[in-house]
């Protein structure tokens, strides 16, 4: 009598307990790129001009991404889950190439979180921002990020300057986008975040907030762009605070 202690489909078996075994430990993982792709298939862009309301001039337009049923914010932390920031912003410099190829010139802003100035991020990125025309770009480096601006991440955006592209410092006044790294990057705009400007009409500390604001702006050579601005009551209280 033979005793057989195989399957005789024994590769089958076991591709099959590795597949299960892996969705075990990695479920999870698996989960957000499948959302990730979800995302992708139905990702859509907005541009949202930045105005100058003195000159009634657009400055640029920002790029940004929108996903149906889901928040920017959900987006970007997906992204970050799965590791995936700097291949969305290849995304959007390979957007705003693809805009002037089909000849719809003009500036366009594309947010750049700083972990994807760091080593092999930056490499890769560096490549496809040297496809674009750096008059034609403005780099917004976001808040949404724990990292320190540490020598390295200095550093590639002195390079990116001397390229010739303007560099805008996101949601200033929040998270690591402080006075400390206006000093080290010299950004060309700081972008304030639109919670500063919320009842900004009614609110006498926060217009005494955004007037220290403006002071750290023109000490340091920088343009002051406010986000969120909404209504005509808020345009010209800030006016009245020196901003445009």
């Amino acid at each position: 009598t033979t005793v057989s202690f195989y399957a005789s489909n024994l590769v089958v078996e076991i591709v099959s307990l590795f597949l299960v075994v892996s969705f075990a430990l990695y479920w999870r993982k698996i989960a957000r790129f499948i959302r990730f792709c979800q995302d992708w298939a139905l990702l859509d862009y907005e541009l949202e001009p930045v105005v100058d309301t003195k000159k009634k001039t657009t400055i640029y337009h920002e790029i940004l991404t929108r996903v149906p049923e889901r928040s920017a914010l959900q987006y970007i932390e997906n992204l970050a889950e799965n590791r995936l920031i700097t291949f969305h912003t290849i995304l959007l410099a390979k957007v705003i190439a693809n805009a002037n190829r089909k000849g719809s010139a003009g500036v366009y802003g594309m947010n750049i979180c700083p972990s994807s100035l760091l080593g092999d991020n930056y490499f890769i990125l560096e490549k496809h921002l040297s496809r674009l025309r750096p008059s034609e770009v403005v780099l917004e480096l976001t808040e949404n990020s724990n990292l320190p601006y540490d020598k390295e991440i200095c550093a590639n955006i002195t390079k990116l300057q001397q390229r010739g592209f303007k560099i805008a410092l996101d949601d200033f006044g929040t998270g690591n986008n402080n006075v400390e790294v206006v000093q080290k990057i010299s950004p060309d705009y700081l972008k304030i975040d639109k919670e500063f400007i919320r009842d900004i009409d009614s609110n006498e500390a926060k217009q005494r907030l955004l007037g220290m604001l403006s002071e750290i702006g023109e000490m340091s050579a920088c343009e002051i762009i406010q986000e969120g601005v909404e209504t005509y009551a808020q345009q010209l209280t800030l006016q009245s605070l020196g901003y445009n």
